[in-house]
């Protein structure tokens, strides 16, 4: 078929000729607009910033697919009009579908193959009228066959399980190239994409959003549901917001438990669970604009300036590729609010369904505290996940201090209760969030129970008080119960360094500030202190951190009879921690932090305000 065909694809949102184009994430009346608004602030920084991403040649030994610098420049050339950026994507796209080793290749791994259908199919529909009549009659050819290849096969590696992110990443890439090709089965090729990518997202999402492989397994694919969710709406292929609800729940996970904590290339450090990845998603802050309620718009205004806008680190969400989200959605009319303030989003997050709770104090800076805790209640069959039933994270005053393994089963990286030494690989075992009670300051306490460990009968509660009446900014407390541990360990990033005392034991970042540990229970320590190296490495998931990744966590443990109860205060530099006195064991105990009362019993932790 060439471009002179005038063929009509019937879909439910009207009649779209073969060549209109773009249609995926804008139409070209939307184009005028967007060129209009380019020439203004924030915009100008966003277009600079698109400019150099597509500017960075990527390493010559890596697969050609993986080279994204097409939806820059196609972005480039949407607001400019410059046909010098439709060339250059032309250039490389060329090379793209005309790669051997992977284009459609159904034995190679199948997230190479969606990465390029998907930065060729951006940039064949932003470029379609720079680009020469042989070029678009190859590229429209070429992508059909691509994405009816994918649909087919992931090919090597390939995880077919429906709840994996293989299938959001699988059924999105092939959508949106059947929907930018110009075949006449496109569009209902797409519709069957469309409902492929539901059955994923009903499987793998919590009730209220949470993804069971941790965040960085929201903010990966959804790189890839974004784009063909919006581009399946305007072809009428499906309403991915309207026929599955909890998709839109999902965006506010991406920011519920992130601080703005410096790392490599910006700012932004969450605490996650699965694969412990604590950063990515570039494209997905730009993209929530378009998703999300519209009462929810100001807060999430809110974190973008924050985290990579004006007021952050001038990022612009553009990472990937995807700074074109932040073109066309940012909400410059509305403005923004803290998060605390906005209903439906603020201090507190929670979803049973997949027994994840989050604190945080407040939305501000690198000093913001976030408590997160997670009973690991779903693990649908083929997801990632890692090791973590009845775990916590903490992060806040400019550092981690809490964290797991890494991209890897090894339970050695973990936080918990274990049944001696800890396993090179986890046991099999869910646990649940029995219970919740927030304080309305972002404090609170949570109980959750179960173990992959091997732990029998392992309870948690945990409490984080906020109200600074203790002295120190954040004081938490974590009674673990059980009816058969033997040993308490604790991971934490090696930049931190860790000193032991005779009641606890003091770990410090490298700004200075302190995560001071009073044992209480058992009241005779030993402690040994280690090193684990986080699975994955530096070159994927390394810890990021300040200016580098770091590779190894940092450990301490102590022998226990069943059960621990440790009493954690939070302080900057500079500042004495509070005393804590008192005694008793994680059933029962009186103590007072700084003057502060907190008791234990059978009614829990109770941090007296």
């Amino acid at each position: 078929m060439t471009r002179s065909t005038t063929l009509l694809i019937l879909a439910a949102g009207g009649l779209l000729s073969a060549a209109d184009h773009p249609r995926l994430l804008l139409s070209a009346t939307d184009v005028a607009a967007v060129r209009a608004k380019a020439n203004q602030a924030p915009y100008t920084a966003m277009v600079a910033k698109i400019k150099a991403q597509a500017a960075i040649v990527p390493d010559p030994a890596g697969k050609l697919l993986y080279d994204i610098r097409p939806r820059d420049l196609a972005a480039l050339y949407l607001v400019t009009g410059d046909k010098q950026y439709a060339a250059a994507a032309e250039e490389i796209v060329l090379k793209q579908v005309n790669d051997a080793e992977y284009w459609n290749s159904p034995q190679s791994k199948g997230l190479t193959r969606a990465a390029g259908a998907l930065t060729v199919a951006i940039a064949f529909d932003a470029c379609y009228d720079a680009w020469p009549e042989s070029t678009r009659s190859l590229v429209n050819t070429k992508l059909h066959a691509a994405a009816d290849g994918i649909i087919a096969s992931m090919g090597a590696g390939a995880n077919n399980g429906i709840a994996n992110n293989w299938q959001a990443v699988r059924y999105c890439s092939a959508g949106i190239a059947f929907l930018a090709s110009d075949q006449p089965d496109g569009v209902d090729k797409a519709k069957g994409a469309f409902a492929k990518l539901k059955a994923h997202i009903t499987a793998n999402l919590g009730e209220n959003g949470w993804n069971p492989e941790g965040i960085g397994y929201t903010g990966y694919p959804w790189q890839f549901t974004g784009p063909f969710a919006i581009a399946a709406e305007r072809a009428g292929a499906g309403d991915l917001i309207k026929e599955v609800k909890k998709a839109q729940k999902t965006f506010w996970t991406l920011f519920a438990g992130t601080a703005a904590i410096p790392r490599p290339g910006g700012l932004g450090l969450r605490a996650d669970f699965g694969d412990d990845h604590p950063v990515g998603g570039g494209g997905c802050g730009g993209m929530a604009f378009r998703f999300v309620p519209a009462e929810h718009l100001p807060g999430f205004r809110f974190m973008y300036d924050h985290l990579c806008g004006a007021q952050g680190d001038g990022t612009y969400d553009a990472e990937g590729g995807l700074g074109i989200f932040s073109l066309l959605f940012y909400p410059d009319k509305i403005p923004a609010q803290d998060p605390t303030t906005v209903p439906g989003l603020g201090r507190n997050y929670t979803d049973p369904s997949a027994g994840i709770a989050i604190f945080r104090n407040r939305f501000q800076d690198a000093d913001d505290i976030v408590l997160a805790v997670n009973g690991h209640a779903r693990q649908p069959p083929g997801a990632h996940g890692g090791c973590d039933t009845n775990t916590w994270r903490l992060l806040g005053l400019g550092s981690c201090w809490v964290v797991g393994s890494g991209r890897t089963g090894d339970a050695n990286g973990q936080t918990n209760l274990f049944i001696g030494p800890p396993p090179a690989k986890g046991a099999n075992g869910l646990g649940k969030l029995d219970a919740t009670d927030f304080t309305g300051d972002g404090g609170g306490t949570a109980t959750t129970s179960g173990s992959c460990m091997g732990v029998a009968n392992q309870k948690r509660l945990a409490a984080i008080d906020f109200s600074g009446k203790s002295g120190a900014p954040a004081v938490v407390v974590m009674a673990e119960t059980s009816t058969n541990a033997t040993l308490w360990r604790l991971n934490t990033p090696e930049f931190n360094t860790i000193a032991t005392s005779e009641h606890g034991f003091t770990i410090t970042a490298p700004n200075g500030a302190t995560l001071v540990a009073t044992v209480i229970e058992p009241a005779k320590l030993q402690f040994k202190t280690g090193s684990f190296e986080r699975g994955g490495g530096a070159g994927h998931v390394g810890f990021p951190f300040g200016d580098k990744k770091y590779i190894n966590n940092s450990w301490i443990e102590f022998p226990c009879d069943q059960q621990t109860l440790v009493v954690f205060t939070l302080q900057p530099k500079g500042q004495t921690a509070p005393a804590v006195t008192g005694s008793g064991s994680a059933k029962q105990a009186a103590l007072t932090v700084g003057g502060q009362a907190v008791t234990v019993d059978d009614k829990g932790v109770t941090i007296k305000r």
